[in-house]
């Protein structure tokens, strides 16, 4: 029950605070799917881009999970990146840093669990493929807590709407 109220709280404080900039153009209208190897177990979850706040930094909803064994991590957050300059080479290629702030809950088993803010940073580069599709690569470092920092690699494909 703690973690569904915790969810709801994040996703709303997230609609509110995109209605509070009065920003037109921060709207979930992309939604992707991601794959992510952390200490060699692998996690999937969804990213949620909302749009630019301004000029080149942007930001996204995420949700994570990952399972091992008998110990379950969920984490939903908040993130923004700065695009950096395109590379000249290939123009469809943007690559990217930023940082951002997620809920983790781990439970272990039958036994109640701990809720911890996490902080994330990370780098990446993205391929937009056509209009629609866009796939990203990504290398972070993930602070959540003691014994839950560690190294995230992640490929996300992202499907636009609009």
């Amino acid at each position: 029950m703690k973690r569904l109220v915790l969810i709801v709280a994040l996703l709303c404080s997230t609609s509110i605070f995109a209605e509070g900039l009065k920003m037109d153009n921060l709207k979930v209208n992309k939604v992707g799917v991601r794959l992510g190897l952390r200490d060699g177990t692998l996690g999937f979850g969804l990213i949620m881009p909302m749009g630019k706040l301004y000029k080149d930094f942007m930001f996204a909803t995420t949700f994570d999970y990952v399972s091992v064994d008998s110990v379950t991590q969920i984490g939903l957050g908040l993130r923004g990146s700065y695009h950096l300059k395109d590379v000249k080479l290939m123009p469809k290629m943007k690559t990217y840093v930023g940082g951002g702030l997620a809920i983790h809950t781990v439970s272990a088993g039958a036994s109640s669990g701990s809720t911890n803010l996490g902080i994330d940073m990370f780098a990446g580069v993205g391929y937009q493929i056509n209009k629609k599709m866009c796939v990203k690569g990504e290398s972070g470092y993930r602070m959540a807590g003691s014994g839950m920092s560690h190294l995230v690699l992640s490929g996300a494909f992202v499907y636009s709407f609009r």
